[in-house]
């Protein structure tokens, strides 16, 4: 496995964006700003997000922690072959980072596909983390 982790400071409430990123089956709004369609599949913990997103297709993740003492959210892929992935979990964590700003601490754990370069993922996983960060961050300040 291969770990990558990387922090994203955001301009927006603590509280307000672990509302929104705790909300698995909303990942869309967010994420993406609406594009692609989800269909989930149980509730809580143990959930899994049936994504159809444009330019990256199906992908399954299952929710696998959920702590709101410690705004740590953990998921991981349950589909096949993303983004050139074997195997993939990830935690997210929102830190208080002072008044109106925080910080999203990602940590993903990953298996390349055979042939496929980890650096390659990694550079696409973090590229990935940055976006989401900054698409939290603009949903947070826009819903206030």
């Amino acid at each position: 496995m291969t770990i990558l982790e990387q922090e994203n400071r955001l301009a927006c409430e603590c509280d307000a964006a672990w509302r929104a990123l705790a909300d698995f089956g909303n990942f869309l709004p967010w994420a993406t700003g609406g594009a692609g369609t989800a269909r989930l599949e149980g509730e809580g913990v143990g959930m899994i997000r049936h994504l159809d997103i444009p330019g990256l297709g199906l992908v399954s993740e299952r929710l696998d922690l959920l702590d709101d003492a410690s705004r740590t959210l953990g998921y991981s892929l349950v589909s096949d072959n993303m983004a050139g992935m074997a195997r993939y979990s990830a935690t997210v964590q929102v830190i208080s980072d002072g008044v109106g700003q925080c910080c999203l601490r990602w940590r993903g754990d990953f298996e390349p596909l055979p042939g496929v370069d980890s650096e390659e993922v990694g550079n696409s996983l973090a590229g990935s983390y940055a976006m989401m960060s900054q698409g939290l961050q603009a949903f947070v300040n826009d819903q206030t």
